[in-house]
């Protein structure tokens, strides 16, 4: 008997120690390992094969286990979800608000994305008389509201955010509209949100590529439509320094105010462009030699202000033809959650990148990791999934990812607690779009 005590009391020390802390503490849940694990326990890294690579960074395997109940906890700030159909967010204390209806609004949301401070999240909407731009912060007021007609006569002319590709933040403060003029040319409008007035951007830089077989992901649907001139041009937050690819499969930062070229690297089938969210570093994925096998995708990094491109990952040494789906910048600008996956193998594996070491931990969570049109319930036809892209809390110390159920049917968001080493059911049928901070 006292045998069997001296048991239960150590079982309940470790469940209890396993416990995701918050404000409100979860119940103790069963663990269970994940059904998939992607990438296998790599501790120590073999020698560099090429003698220009002069140390490889560690590739390390924490194993996260799936609570066996969902998350009860109390969340800070507010996370916005996407259903494909209308637009919710979801605050703190799990409390819903939605949208209200008003008498000249259609139910027709586009394209939520959340500012790179976490504090507002805007959207297209369609109304009666046109398509408005619309702000709000995370108690779910409207900070902005605006009609393309008050958008400036060239956003007005060229249809607005009607005939855009994509909208998306480029700043705290700004929004950047890429749009077309029906024939060739992919144009880019900002739009001060404090103001609405907008802006051209320049899209024509020395020896900038053009063409069908160039497609770094940011301007799909011109792609579709053949409008090429004008895509793959990345601003930073400044608009002082632009990326763009040169012709001969050259990736090129370059100097908008003194009209210089900074740096410049070959890059093989680069896609995937990003600046992190304090706009020092621009980050793209790009296909590079291995020693593992046939080349596969690596990160490749360069500083605002120390212009050389780098290599920052060497995930090919260890994993032959390594696929990297969607990523996502920390808020702090220090790390980078993406999606990887050796070949061979089916589904995606959630890792996270240490920027200033270059080291990767994968946590063998599976998950979704591009966007997916596949339909999940004929109730809810449609692309399901916009991104793929893991979600950070503002506080930089928990992911969302969305999965799907073991019949593929549903697509569930599981909240990723990295600090305490779990990860719980948060949601279904949504896609996770980005998570607000509360306050200044």
């Amino acid at each position: 008997m006292k045998k069997m005590l001296i048991v239960l009391t150590i079982l309940l020390v470790f469940v209890s120690a396993c416990s995701l802390q918050s404000s409100t503490t979860p119940p103790a849940t069963e663990t269970v390992q994940p059904t998939v694990t992607v990438l296998p326990v790599v501790t120590q890294t073999p020698a560099p094969t090429t003698t220009s690579l002069a140390t490889v960074p560690v590739v390390s395997e924490q194993c996260i286990p799936l609570a066996g109940s969902p998350f009860s906890g109390v969340l800070q700030g507010t996370i916005v979800f996407d259903d494909n159909s209308s637009f919710s967010m979801i605050l703190k204390r799990r409390s819903e608000l939605r949208i209200p209806e008003q008498p000249n609004q259609k139910n027709s949301v586009f394209t939520p994305f959340v500012s790179p401070d976490n504090k507002y999240v805007a959207y297209e909407q369609q109304y009666s008389d046109d398509y408005h731009l619309v702000v709000r912060q995370a108690d779910g007021s409207i900070v902005k509201n605006y009609g393309e007609s008050d958008l400036g006569d060239s956003l007005k002319n060229l249809g607005g955010i009607y005939a855009s590709y994509s909208t998306q933040w480029v700043n705290d403060d700004s929004i950047l509209i890429r749009t077309n003029d029906f024939e060739t040319s992919i144009k880019l409008f900002l739009v001060d949100i404090n103001t609405g007035s907008s802006r051209e951007l320049p899209t024509n830089f020395p020896e900038l590529a053009s063409g069908k077989d160039i497609n770094w992901g940011i301007d799909d649907r011109g792609m579709t439509s053949q409008i090429v001139n004008g895509a793959n041009v990345v601003y930073d937050p400044s608009l002082a320094r632009v990326v763009y690819p040169k012709t001969g499969g050259v990736t090129a930062l370059y100097d908008t105010q003194q009209k210089l070229e900074l740096a410049s690297m070959p890059l093989e089938n680069a896609t995937s462009p990003a600046w992190s969210p304090d706009g020092q570093f621009f980050s793209i994925i790009a296909k590079a030699p291995a020693s593992a096998g046939e080349p596969g995708d690596e990160f490749f990094i360069v500083a605002r202000d120390v212009p050389e491109f780098k290599r920052l990952t060497y995930l090919g040494n260890l994993y032959p033809s390594v696929s990297v789906g969607a990523y996502n910048w920390s808020p702090d600008s220090r790390k980078i959650a993406f999606w990887m996956k050796a070949k061979d193998v089916e589904e995606y594996s959630l890792a996270v990148l240490d920027v200033n070491s270059g080291a990767v931990t994968n946590y063998c969570l599976t998950g979704i990791a591009s966007r997916n049109s596949e339909l999940f319930s004929q109730s809810h036809p449609g692309p399901v999934v916009g991104t793929g892209k893991p979600i950070w809390s503002p506080d930089g110390t928990k992911l969302l990812i969305s999965q799907f159920d073991e019949a593929h049917k549903h697509i569930r968001v599981m909240l990723v607690d990295l600090a305490q080493g779990q990860a719980f059911k948060l949601s279904q049928d949504v896609e996770p779009i980005g998570w607000l901070k509360e306050g200044p």
